[in-house]
């Protein structure tokens, strides 16, 4: 394994948990990993849940919708469910590193969950991939930009027009993975856009990706 292979697997695995990428959900729900420890109502729909992750050998708050029927529910009663995750900014859990380690040394788990590397695994499942491409976009404020650490390498790669070299790597690592799932023949639906590495953008991304969601989420 050369470092140049753990590079790409760790791009494209901060592309995953950054950028959006969307996965059309199954109705058929997934065995129980944890097991929630605290539940709290915070308004008539907004419910506070405190699971406890055996992954991440801790607890973890998430805060779900509550589906109609939530307040009857019985012992082995299931939803759809869809999960919107927050990305890798280095502040929260979802940050790759906090999860898979430093790529370095644990790139046998940063492979193990690569989207490039596992995309056979997707030919079946319709995706969203979305991303910007570190160009100014129409969303873009003074919101401070979130910089990932080892990115600065790329400055003197990116295009003039680029002022956001982190959205640009992850822009680049999401066309690699779009080209990958073609080849493949998976269904997948790409949005590259210009923006930075700032939040608002993620939310519209989020709204485009919708349609695809809750056609998954419906079977």
């Amino acid at each position: 394994m050369t470092y140049a292979t753990t590079r790409r697997s760790a791009m494209a695995g901060a592309a995953l948990t950054s950028a959006t990428l969307v996965a059309a959900a199954s109705p058929r729900a997934a065995g129980a990993a944890g097991r929630v420890i605290e539940e709290r109502r915070l308004d008539e729909r907004l419910v506070a849940l405190t699971p406890r992750s055996p992954a991440l050998g801790r607890t973890i708050p998430v805060a779900p919708l509550a589906p109609c029927g939530w307040d009857r529910r019985r012992p082995g009663d299931r939803w759809a469910t869809l999960y919107l995750l927050a990305g890798g900014d280095g502040r929260g859990v979802e940050d790759p590193y906090a999860i898979f380690g430093g790529p370095r040394h644990q790139w046998r788990v940063w492979l193990g969950w690569d989207p490039y590397d596992r995309a056979d695994g997707l030919r079946d499942t319709p995706l969203y991939l979305g991303s910007g491409d570190g160009r100014p976009g129409p969303l873009d404020d003074e919101e401070p930009e979130v910089r990932v650490p080892g990115t600065e390498k790329w400055q003197a790669l990116t295009p003039d027009a680029v002022v956001s070299v982190t959205e640009w790597v992850r822009g680049e690592e999401t066309r690699k993975l779009r080209r990958r799932l073609g080849e493949l023949g998976a269904p997948v639906a790409t949005h590259i856009h210009p923006s930075t590495h700032t939040g608002a953008h993620g939310h519209r991304e989020s709204r485009h990706a919708l349609p695809l969601s809750l056609g998954g989420l419906r079977g």
